[in-house]
């Protein structure tokens, strides 16, 4: 009796630690990562309100455009830095239902244009259907396709279908791939190789992409493909969930 209450007692305290050690993460992260484009936004919006009138409309299109992208960002870094603290804190909850696959995919690939220029095929039976959480399926595959979008080459194929009753998504673009030192970490959170550091990519998508999936029982992963191609495939299937992986050179 007294064991029991101990080791319940322990796990309790292991349970609130984990918690604080999680806030505490997402507080620093949040901070560090927020500072970059709200402090972007603050400049830009002050030049344009102080400096407006006395600037060229080239210019002051130049600086509407920069401030757009910025907020663009920020926005980007608040869902993620939400799906991230959710995911932390076990608070996702995977409901699978019964959907045609086609019609889901074609909603996340329309979610996604607006925000990225590339071309973005699709090629799915329209009659494909499978058991799965749309929520969590959005969240890996929109991320996926604008990862393939910012560091691959045109066209983004997204395509999908049944293979021993597991549901397998695939997107793949004609991208240079991902250097070999860099593949373990490339579902890391904020991982970049060299080629990708520039862009104003935060860094998040994969490894929520890889959260998301696990949490419906899945996981990412990658490996290299032949011909030279960015790919990532999704398998949620079933009740069981599902795995993703990127084949080929993300």
């Amino acid at each position: 009796m007294i064991a029991r209450l101990f080791a319940q007692e322990r796990a309790a305290r292991e349970t609130l630690e984990r918690a604080d050690e999680l806030k505490s993460q997402f507080v620093e992260l949040a901070a560090h990562e927020l500072r970059s484009p709200v402090g972007a936004i603050y400049g830009l919006s002050e030049t344009i309100v102080e400096r407006g009138d006395r600037l060229s409309p080239e210019r002051l299109e130049e600086l509407q455009r920069s401030l757009t992208t910025q907020i663009r960002r920020l926005r980007e870094l608040v869902e993620q830095l939400l799906d991230l603290s959710r995911l932390d804190a076990e608070a996702v909850v995977i409901r699978p239902q019964r959907v045609r696959v086609r019609d889901r995919l074609e909603e996340i690939v329309g979610s996604v244009l607006p925000l990225e220029s590339m071309q973005i095929g699709l090629e799915v039976d329209a009659m494909l259907e499978a058991e799965l959480d749309v929520d969590a399926l959005d969240r890996i595959v929109s991320n996926l396709i604008v990862n393939a979008c910012r560091y691959g080459e045109p066209p983004v194929l997204v395509s999908a279908a049944e293979e021993h009753g597991t549901l397998r998504v695939t997107v793949q673009d004609r991208g240079p791939g991902v250097p070999v030192e860099f593949v373990p970490r490339l579902f890391d959170r904020f991982a970049r190789d060299a080629a990708s550091a520039a862009s104003l990519g935060t860094g998040l998508g994969l490894a929520i992409a890889r959260s998301y999936a696990r949490a419906h029982s899945g996981e990412v992963s990658y490996r290299p493909a032949a011909p030279p191609r960015r790919c990532v495939r999704a398998d949620p299937a079933g009740s069981r969930g599902g795995l993703v992986r990127r084949n080929g050179t993300v």
